[in-house]
């Protein structure tokens, strides 16, 4: 009778986790796990280069590793957030070196992400933009690179961040108790 308790007790517990800390632990990664206002954020680390996100006053991250990483909150926002990325993937802005703009999904979302690779400096950097209800929130990654190939590869893994690695659960401390 004990053990059968016991056995209750325990898939209660086991079923109530978190699924995005279930994903993430399946994947048997590091992540970094973020408050950006009520907002959670899991952002999934190499396990080679794990580099700690430090909060700024102003209320964003940085990550000085290799990329270099800034996450803020935007300020709130009046209108359809889809809206504005379907803007700013139309928006024809002059900005010096190779620039490249895509919307690619992470989960059900349409995230805008803008690649400026800078060929004489050989740095490649992704300005990302991720729509939640009222708000955005904003990353930049930074990294050098050595040529055309490591470049692609570099831009590719961290695409693969943000569509595979990164989990955001809005208004999460707005529902929960911490």
């Amino acid at each position: 009778m004990r053990k059968l308790l016991f056995i209750i007790l325990f898939s209660s517990f086991a079923s109530a986790q978190n699924i995005a800390r279930d994903t993430l632990l399946s994947n048997n990664q590091p992540a970094t796990i973020l408050k950006l206002g009520k907002t959670k954020v899991y952002i999934l680390q190499n396990k080679d280069k794990i580099t700690p996100y430090v909060l700024q006053k102003d209320g964003s991250y940085i990550s000085k590793g290799v990329p270099f990483v800034s996450i803020l909150i935007d300020k709130k926002y009046s209108g359809d957030t889809n809206e504005l990325i379907k803007a700013l993937f139309e928006n024809k802005q002059s900005v010096p070196g190779e620039i490249n703009k895509s919307i690619v999904k992470s989960d059900e979302t349409n995230v805008f992400i803008r690649t400026i690779k800078l060929k004489k400096e050989k740095k490649l950097s992704l300005h990302v933009t991720y729509p939640l209800s009222d708000r955005f929130i904003n990353m930049s990654f930074a990294v050098n690179y050595i040529d055309d190939k490591d470049a692609e590869e570099k831009d590719n893994a961290m695409r693969d961040i943000i569509q595979n690695g990164f989990i955001v659960l809005e208004n999460y401390y707005e529902t929960r108790k911490i």
